[in-house]
């Protein structure tokens, strides 16, 4: 009887984790009792092995939890409220699971791999080169200057041919010209008063009290014409793109870049016949040493026409302007800063002349810039946008929700302000633009000096004017984009793990702290491409995580979670899971724009039932806009953080010296951008290109990633498996062939599927092209055919699901995430390597007995 009492519960925690995963009519009609872990039987640590796990569940009723008796009901309203029923679709038999799916027909991504290294010399460097290399290796390992002066000299020590033979030689070489004096890029802002000045010693402002001299530190600030770094970037790059302003067309049905976007092509129209160059902007602050009170704040700039794989690199970096203080700016100041670049902007909207390299006539272009959007965090954007902060009262820099107050927690008289969404019978906050920001400005004119929050209210959160507002296609609403490192992953998924994990909330229906440990064994066995960023930690530190980390939890991890979630919080992060896949997508239709739209808002209108009010924070709040964002910018990883950061990350990993740091960013930031354009010159060494790549591997995304073209396949670890070496040549008929376990086509890495390591880290499964269509499968051998040419053995993989969402009587498709298994009779074909697409996520689903496979959303510098 135990026995059978076992097996019953087994089946129905079976039964469970698939329904979270694929829902149907019946089931959210049925009167299922409710599965929370208040009644889940505890789970023996000793049953499970390391990569195998099954949940049994009790079973209860409604009326056992009383105290929630309110919650279940709002919850049950709000499951069938204007019959929004929402589960996942079964596919259809025989229909094609890649009908809706986008593949590129070229091999994806080639970057660098720390295995790989060229063995031909060819030629010895050139002194150049040498110096070239030893400022990326400096940039790569943080090297100080005195470090990189002395392995300069320890290699004119050991003979090295043509090597310089110090720092100050290598400077010589990389930057020929005398550089412009740094002290007439310097000015000081006042702290008081906010006028800058030429003086280090007193404010020029005459009514100013420190006019005598400075009594408060001022903001020492380094400004960088952007002009001349147009000026040099297109004098260098090949990558530029004026072919999508020739034709302006809205109805564009697929967005690949921001030109596809509304905005853009708005522009297009107004700008007829006229070439032009847009820029997007970031403000972040970042401490560059941790002992330090001190901060850098830096303005960059991208250029939107420079092609996407070559945008963010740091050759292609504009920096505006490097602010050194010990406390974060006001928004006076910040506004004082931004002045002089919105200055020089206005005249590049004018137009200037530009010689362009990339283009093979017309060398010489007139030009007009545009700044048409910025993507900062919270803290900075409510300085640069001039509102308030994102947890006070109209804080949201999309539109005038004022948000209401919430007790901490229960009988406490602390409050916090939350952001829910306003109810549909109620009238909508306003969404931010140019005309309502005039309309403001005209009240803040004739109120400047009264603080109450009477004022506060009727300016919706405007608390000074904003700068930007001068410039001709910059909105000071819609161009301040939704940002998914901050708002997403650091702000909606990291706040979901404290709320499922934390013990405080231990006794609350969505807790599963208690599975904290099983939950990391599954995410353990999930299996990342070696080319991966960061693979997520333990989840024991899911506090410590990084943006990265938190996404591939949301976008991999999720079926693992939904497994032990209550069935309705099951539910309620695949809305959040689906919408996220959708809007980072390399390429978007428009019509999935509003399944975006449809997907946050009903996870925005469900969170404060499921979670309370009082988790439902701005971050949350902001997943609202992010349909507007992409519908006028394109998909997030355009314009994201990600992006930004790591080119922060790398500019701020250069600095050691405890004061100037501001100037050791300049020179540094002028050597290595010098550094990467003499390495990607065609007559650099070979051998040393190679040797660059191979040692920033960890840096790709904003230094540099091209190829070895002279050596493009090599092979790793012969497998010396005799019986399948007979098999192949009987197949191939060829004797003349060897079987390997590791190969490298260009830099990236691929391994036969029994060779993989135990670690997470797998590059033998691949989406690939067969018969012109895309194939998921599994590298089964690596083939050397007549010493020089690859073939790869694929084990097919039989798709059987998509996962695809039945929600508000509509299909929507998440062409990211498929279901499928090792076709029975475990046929295998031959491909080449030009057939491959790109790796595969995947992980073996126990329950479901299935692999799962999730395609990277997009292939940028996060992924």
């Amino acid at each position: 009887m135990w026995r059978h009492k076992q097996r019953f519960k087994e089946l129905l925690g079976r039964i469970v984790t698939i329904n979270a995963l694929r829902f149907n009519e019946n089931l959210l009609d049925s009167e299922l009792p409710d599965i929370s872990n208040h009644n889940t039987e505890e789970i023996s640590q000793e049953t499970y092995s390391e990569n195998h796990f099954q949940f049994s569940y009790g079973l209860s009723n409604y009326s056992c939890h009383s105290d929630n008796s309110k919650v279940e009901d709002a919850l049950e309203d709000a499951v069938h409220m204007d019959d929004n029923q929402m589960w996942l679709e079964k596919r259809i038999e025989d229909a094609d699971p890649w009908k809706d799916v986008d593949v590129e027909q070229i091999f994806q991504y080639p970057v660098a791999d720390n295995e790989f290294l060229s063995t031909d010399i060819n030629q010895i460097p050139a002194e150049k080169d040498i110096a070239a290399a030893v400022v990326l290796l400096k940039a790569r390992h943080r090297m100080s200057i005195k470090c990189t002066d002395n392995l300069c000299k320890l290699l004119k020590l050991l003979k090295v041919p043509n090597c310089p033979k110090s720092f100050y030689r290598v400077k010589q070489l990389l930057l020929p010209n005398s550089p412009v004096s740094i002290s007439s890029l310097v000015t000081y802002v006042c702290s008081v008063c906010c006028e800058a000045s030429t003086s280090s010693n007193s404010c020029m402002n005459v009514n100013c009290t420190q006019h005598t001299r400075f009594r408060v530190s001022p903001l020492y600030y380094l400004r960088f014409s952007i002009r001349d770094q147009i000026r040099e970037i297109l004098g260098h790059t090949h990558s530029l793109n004026f072919e999508q302003q020739k034709n302006s067309c809205i109805n564009i049905d697929l967005i690949n870049d921001i030109y596809d976007a509304e905005a853009y092509q708005n522009i297009i129209k107004k700008e007829a016949e006229n070439n032009f160059l847009t820029l997007i902007m970031n403000v972040d602050g970042v401490q560059v040493t941790k002992n330090s009170s001190q901060s850098l704040w830096i303005f960059t700039f991208v250029i939107n026409e420079i092609k996407r794989t070559e945008r963010f690199k740091l050759k292609n970096i504009i920096v505006g302007g490097i602010v050194s203080t010990v406390s974060k700016p006001s928004r006076d100041q910040m506004q004082a800063l931004l002045s002089p670049i919105v200055k020089e902007l206005l005249e590049l909207e004018q137009g200037e002349s530009f010689e362009i390299k990339g283009l093979s006539k017309n060398t010489n272009t007139y030009l007009k810039t545009f700044l048409i959007a910025s993507c900062c965090d919270k803290p900075a954007q409510s300085l640069v946008q001039g509102i308030s902060e994102g947890t006070g009262a109209f804080g949201c820099g999309r539109c005038e929700l004022q948000g209401e107050t919430v007790a901490i927690k229960v009988n406490s008289k602390k409050k916090i302000r939350v952001f829910p969404l306003v109810s549909d019978n109620q009238e909508q906050p306003r969404l931010r633009t140019n005309d309502t920001y005039d309309l403001f400005m005209n009240i803040y004119a004739q109120n400047q000096f009264l603080h109450n929050v009477e004022l506060r209210d009727r300016l919706r959160g405007h608390t000074s004017p904003c700068i930007l507002r001068d410039l001709t296609y910059f909105d000071v609403g819609t161009s301040f984009l939704s940002d998914s490192l901050h708002n997403i992953y650091h702000g909606v998924v990291k706040r979901l793990l404290r709320l499922w994990f934390q013990k405080k909330y231990r006794k609350e229906p969505w807790s599963i702290c208690s599975k904290l440990n099983v939950l990391d064994r599954c995410l353990s066995s999930i299996k990342y491409p070696s080319t991966t960023i960061r693979i997520p930690r333990s989840l024991s530190k899911y506090q410590q995580y990084k943006a990265n980390e938190a996404r591939s939890i949301l976008l991999f991890g999720f079926p693992i979670f939904c497994s032990v979630l209550p069935l309705r919080y099951a539910r309620h992060l695949l809305l959040l899971v689906v919408g996220v896949h959708i809007a980072e997508s390399r390429r978007i239709h428009r019509t999935q724009i509003e399944e975006i739209r449809l997907l946050f808002h009903r996870f925005l209108k469900l969170f404060p039932i499921l979670y309370t009010k009082r988790h439902n924070s701005q971050s949350v709040h902001s997943l609202h806009h992010v349909a507007a964002s992409v519908t006028e910018y394109g998909s997030l990883s355009n314009y994201s953080t990600f992006n930004f950061e790591n080119v922060l990350g790398l500019i701020s990993s250069t600095v050691h010296s405890t004061r100037r740091q501001a100037c050791e960013i300049y020179n540094n930031l002028k050597m290595l951008r010098s550094a990467i354009i003499e390495s990607d010159n065609p007559s650099f060494n070979s051998n040393l290109k190679c040797f660059i790549d191979t040692a920033q591997s960890a840096k790709r995304s904003v230094l540099s990633s091209s190829i070895n073209k002279n050596k493009t396949i090599n092979f790793r670890k012969e497998d010396l498996d005799e019986t399948m070496l007979i098999e192949l040549q009987q197949l191939l008929r060829q004797s003349n062939i060897k079987i390997f376990k590791i190969c490298y086509i260009y830099t990236n890495r691929f391994t036969a599927m029994r060779c993989c390591s135990r670690g997470q880290k797998n590059d033998s499964c691949l989406l690939f092209l067969l018969a012109g269509k895309p194939s998921i499968g599994f590298i089964q051998n690596i083939i050397q055919v007549r010493s020089h040419e690859l073939i790869l053995r694929i084990c097919k993989v039989n798709i059987k699901d998509q996962l695809c969402l039945n929600f508000e009587k509509k299909k929507i498709l998440c062409s990211n995430v498929f279901y499928g298994d090792i076709e029975a009779d475990n046929s295998s074909v031959f491909i080449k390597p030009e057939a491959i697409i790109e790796k595969i996520v995947h992980a073996y689903h126990k329950q479901l007995k299935c692999y799962v496979f999730y395609r990277v959303p997009n292939l940028c510098e996060s992924s």
